[in-house]
């Protein structure tokens, strides 16, 4: 970092907003690593976020939501004047230089307005009030979407009838508020900044992919031994992870000797472990669920694939950095962001999303090649190192913070 750029920010007040304070998933790890970067360079970090319980500290916020599932709900999709002056008053008292808005799905204008006068980066880690579910596909059979609230997304069965007008409207204010009171817009994959361009969202929108530390996610040498194939993420339907354990029969029938890790936990935990039963693969799949982050670098270093076999549209998973930078293929759904991250041929291969065949076919073929599956992760971790580490992040990330606040 140059010293000259860097003595300039020290001091300088960010502060950054997201829907949860702590680990759920990859927008919570990229907003809580951010911070602990920004630290580093002297910034004075401040932190405003959503809990069932509230925090007040020197540089952190947690606003205490109701436990009333209705009036949650309602101010999802109205304004809810408390937060609206919580937030407000809590920027006057810390005077921020910036504010770097992170998920803020659950109460999307009342924070937006609340941010009016600001220098605001907002960081889209989803289509987020653009699409009705939030996944860019169809609920009825997963099919792309171009996104916008409309009748197709009750054709579709995005969402029932009588909320639509609510979705619509939402939509339409979210993307005005976007429009009127955020600086610039970054998105962590090529595909989501087309989905934000196509929905009439004017701001200026650059391409900003997300990041691994490379350092904590080291290069491991990879297993010959082994044949252990490792999903990570939510146990939910758009996942995809039911395919992959459909897939798993025909691997074993060339490789009796493979084990299917799950990792992560779910609605669709239950129904999927009965799944197993059915078709008499239960000695070999284990599931291990939740697991803290700085628990999985372990786990993927065991693993001599990892599948990402998405149904829905990903942004950026970072699933697939963090097996990359260890030095692990990834077989990835062809949807959304993955195919950017994912490189066929190269650093893994890609599937036709729900294609159990597919799945198994890929998967076999590296487990059938150790030294294939070694060149793989290599190819892989060489693409982090050059564009996805932290420090790449790092530098892209101050030179943005510099361009406005200096």
């Amino acid at each position: 970092m140059n010293t000259v750029k860097n003595s300039k920010l020290r001091g300088i007040k960010i502060l950054l907003i997201n829907d949860n304070p702590k680990e759920y998933g990859g927008a919570e790890t990229v907003f809580l690593e951010e911070k602990k970067i920004l630290k580093q360079y002297g910034i004075k970090v401040y932190v405003f976020s959503f809990d069932r319980e509230s925090k007040k500290s020197e540089d952190e916020y947690i606003y205490e939501e109701t436990k009333n599932i209705f009036l949650k709900k309602l101010s999802k999709f109205t304004f809810n004047y408390r937060i609206y002056v919580n937030l407000k008053k809590y920027i006057k008292s810390i005077k921020p230089d910036l504010v770097h808005l992170h998920m803020h799905h659950k109460y999307p204008l009342s924070v937006l307005l609340a941010l009016k006068n600001q220098i605001n980066i907002y960081t889209a880690h989803s289509p987020a009030w653009l699409c009705a579910t939030g996944w860019a596909v169809t609920k009825d059979n997963f099919e792309s979407c171009e996104c916008g609230i409309t009748w197709k997304c009750v054709n579709r069965k995005c969402i029932p009838f009588l909320l639509l007008p609510f979705y619509y409207f939402l939509s339409k204010i979210w993307v005005f508020l976007l429009n009127k009171y955020i600086t610039i817009i970054t998105t962590p994959s090529k595909f989501l900044k087309n989905i934000f361009e196509l929905n009439k969202v004017s701001k200026k929108i650059i391409h900003m992919p997300n990041f691994v530390d490379h350092r904590e996610f080291r290069y491991e040498k990879y297993p010959e031994k082994s044949k252990n194939v490792l999903y990570m993420g939510m146990l939910v339907q758009h996942k995809g992870v039911h395919y992959l354990i459909k897939s798993f029969p025909l691997i074993l029938k060339n490789h009796p000797d493979a084990n299917l890790i799950i990792l992560g936990d779910g609605k669709e935990k239950k129904s999927l472990k009965k799944m197993c039963e059915i078709l008499n693969i239960q000695k070999k799949v284990k599931f291990y669920g939740r697991v803290p982050h700085h628990n999985i670098k372990e786990f993927i270093s065991e693993s001599n694939v990892i599948v990402v076999p998405s149904l829905w549209n990903e942004n950026s998973p970072m699933v697939v950095y963090e097996a990359s930078s260890v030095g692990r293929p990834v077989v990835g759904s062809k949807r959304g962001g993955i195919p950017e991250l994912v490189k066929d041929g190269e650093t893994g291969y890609i599937v036709n999303p729900g294609d159990i065949e597919m799945i198994a076919e890929k998967v076999s073929y590296i487990l059938s090649n150790p030294s294939l599956g070694d060149k793989l992760g290599k190819n892989g971790r060489k693409i982090v190192e050059m564009f996805l580490s932290i420090d790449c992040f790092t530098k892209n990330l101050i030179n943005l913070i510099y361009s406005y606040i200096v």
